[in-house]
């Protein structure tokens, strides 16, 4: 990757050289690598805005026309520093280490159920077959149907979820997150927990965008567990069947006949009955191997060969193989898909990666007013990403419609709002303050139908309440995922904008923006203008805390 646009400055921060585990151009996206992104952004976000951009440019002209993921992957190659880079490697063995332990984890539990069933003698030598289908093919078979149906509806609910703390979670999905979660981070050592653990961190901020991701690695760790249980149970099995002398038998306390039972094992060996027809039991053996209890007192006890006992094995090899390893594979193989296509979403719209893919690809221009990007634009950790103005404006401007202003408790006025925002009109809703539920549920309707900018006006010196977050997690609801929402805070101090700032994290929102407004001196608590507070006017980065004699 080293090319002649590489200087002396890049070197520190590993440009030029991969991590020794090879960042990959191509292929599915991994977990890992939206570990990588978010520690190498996070590393980033600490340099001089002016040098960030060169170094980013730099980058991306060595990486021509590449887009997407393919982009973000020819940065990770550059980017990170070393200790970054060895954090990242860490993790990449850790995660691969993890899923070879809980398939061997499942293989060993497997192995142990099947090799004590099949040493279950419970009549004369015999071992009971229903026993042996019932726990090693039944209950496994609707533990994975279970698990697959708890895993859409988690994703559904979740992205149906009006907010990040809210929405339901199926009982099987809550126990898997928790307890294989934890067993998970257990099993890493401890200098890569901490970065395994970014986005069960970053989930707290951006539910929406890392919970899939989260809630699909961990599923993939689950059907590891599933498939390793079904290989373990069907090597075992073969390896009595090989090295000792089974015999089977059925029997039930139940008033069922021979004839039921046999319909119901053809029915279940009717996939591979062609293939393998001594897997599939006939009507004489389900009758010749029923045993009772009692049977050695009964006069009507006639002598069976020994070897009919044996004639259950194939059918219960290939009940483990169709109902247990077959769909664990097949599931596993899906699961990891998904799986792929969420992380690779989530590399794409994790915050700071289109400020990231700006800098690549657009030239650089020698000017102070283009590299002052400063705090604003940043998403700091725990706070909701701020954008400056003038960039949501021009974002407004190419939608090619009027923005979509609510105006909370009348914060503001239409004109000023529109002055600010440097459009001719926007279209203005009210809601919250003396507003009826009505009208609230009024305007979020339109939002969902208007084409411009969707934007919320709120007085930053007015702390966050329930009932505007459960406003904006409704309205999120409404526009669907992905959309843009900006949330403007007229006037405040800085420790407003912070304040407002945590407390939209709570939304798990990773598309909620924040911009800074002036409101026209709407601000009480207060006299002259804040410093804190920007328009379209001012360059980002500009803002400076108040000073510690400063009162509200």
């Amino acid at each position: 990757m080293d090319g002649p646009g590489l200087t002396e400055a890049g070197a520190p921060h590993g440009a030029g050289r991969a991590p020794s585990g090879g960042v990959r151009r191509e292929g599915r996206a991994a977990a890992w690598e939206l570990v990588a992104l978010v520690l190498a952004l996070d590393e980033r976000e600490r340099l001089d805005a002016g040098e960030r951009r060169r170094l980013d440019r730099e980058i991306g002209v060595r990486a021509g026309p590449a887009r997407g993921l393919t982009l973000l992957r020819a940065w990770l190659a550059e980017a990170p520093s070393e200790s970054v880079r060895a954090r990242i490697e860490r993790v990449r063995r850790a995660l691969a280490l993890l899923g070879w332990l809980f398939l061997a984890l499942g293989v060993f539990l497997g192995w142990g159920a099947a090799a004590a069933l099949l040493q279950i003698e419970v009549h004369e030598g015999r071992i009971n077959v229903v026993l042996c289908l019932g726990l090693l093919v039944v209950v496994p078979f609707g533990m994975l149907v279970a698990s697959a149906v708890g895993l859409v509806a988690s994703l559904v609910v979740g992205s149906r979820s009006t907010a990040g703390r809210t929405g339901a979670t199926p009982v099987g999905v809550w126990l898997r997150e928790r307890a294989l979660g934890r067993l998970a981070l257990r099993l890493v050592g401890p200098s890569t927990r901490a970065d395994v653990e970014v986005l069960l961190g970053r989930m707290t901020a951006h539910g929406r965008l890392y919970g899939r991701v989260q809630r699909l690695l961990l599923a993939a760790l689950s059907q590891r567990i599933g498939l390793g249980f079904a290989l373990g149970a069907l090597v075992a099995t073969l390896a009595f069947v090989v090295f000792t002398d089974l015999a089977f038998g059925w029997s039930t306390t139940l008033d069922v006949d021979a004839r039921t039972v046999h319909r119901l094992v053809a029915t279940l060996a009717a996939p591979w009955a062609r293939l393998w027809p001594d897997a599939a039991p006939t009507l004489e053996l389900v009758e010749t191997t029923r045993h009772f209890r009692v049977a050695a007192a009964d006069p009507h006890t006639h002598l069976i060969d020994p070897i009919v006992y044996g004639g259950w094995w194939p059918f219960l090899v290939m009940a483990i193989a169709g109902y247990g390893l077959l769909p664990r594979c097949v599931l596993l193989v899906a699961t990891s898909g998904w799986l792929a296509r969420e992380t690779a979403r989530a590399m794409r719209l994790t915050p700071g990666v289109d400020r990231l893919v700006e800098r690549m690809t657009t030239p650089r221009v020698e000017t102070r007013a283009a590299e002052a990007e400063g705090e604003i634009g940043r998403s700091a950790p725990g706070l909701a990403p701020e954008v400056d103005l003038a960039r949501l404006v021009a974002e407004a401007r190419d939608v090619g419609a009027p923005p979509f202003v609510v105006r909370w408790a009348e914060v503001s006025d239409t004109a000023t709002i529109a002055g600010r925002l440097g459009v001719d009109a926007i279209v203005p809703f009210e809601a919250g303050g003396r507003a009826s539920i009505d009208e609230d549920a009024r305007a979020i309707r339109a939002a969902a139908a208007a084409r411009g900018a969707l934007l919320v006006a709120v007085r930053a010196w007015e702390p966050a309440l329930l009932d505007q977050l459960d406003f904006l997690g409704a309205l999120r609801e409404a526009v669907g995922r992905e959309r843009p929402i900006g949330v403007l805070l007229v006037d405040g101090r800085a420790r407003d904008h912070e304040a407002w700032r945590r407390r939209l994290t709570e939304l798990g929102d990773p598309w909620l923006r924040v911009a800074r407004i002036k409101g026209g001196g709407g601000d009480p608590t207060r006299e002259g203008d804040d410093p804190s507070s920007g328009d379209a006017q001012r360059p980002s980065g500009d803002a400076d805390p108040p000073s510690e004699g400063a009162e509200r």
